[in-house]
């Protein structure tokens, strides 16, 4: 986790979680994804949010994943666990404007999601 730089608090939750809970990897139960049409007036279009909750195995550790302008094909298998959940920040590799991270499961596909802003917290 202490590699995802540009992530809106990140620093607060490694203080808060244990070392053993530092790991994108223990978040694999999904709790909740809502994803939000919004409108942009600035821009004139529309775009969209999304909060993914997740918790570890043993529901005792809960983290907020706000995810900001998604775009392009959302993926996700509400039914499944994340055995492989991982976050990175691919800002300069990716073509594509609006992909500055990918949130995926590198092992079973669970979830695929870019999004330009990720903003983290422990509930």
């Amino acid at each position: 986790m202490d590699r995802n730089i540009g992530i809106s608090g990140m620093d607060a939750l490694l203080e808060k979680l244990p070392k053993d809970k530092q790991n994108w990897f223990c978040f694999g139960h999904i709790l909740k994804f809502e994803c939000k049409e919004l409108f942009d007036y600035d821009n004139w279009g529309n775009y969209y949010n999304a909060e993914l909750i997740l918790s570890d195995d043993s529901e005792v550790y809960k983290i907020r994943l706000l995810l900001k302008h998604i775009s392009g094909q959302i993926s996700i298998f509400i039914a499944r666990d994340i055995t492989g959940l991982t976050i990175r920040n691919i800002e300069g590799r990716d073509p594509k404007p609006g992909h500055r991270f990918r949130v995926y499961d590198f092992e079973e596909d669970t979830i695929s999601i870019y999004c330009e802003e990720i903003k983290v917290s422990l509930l």
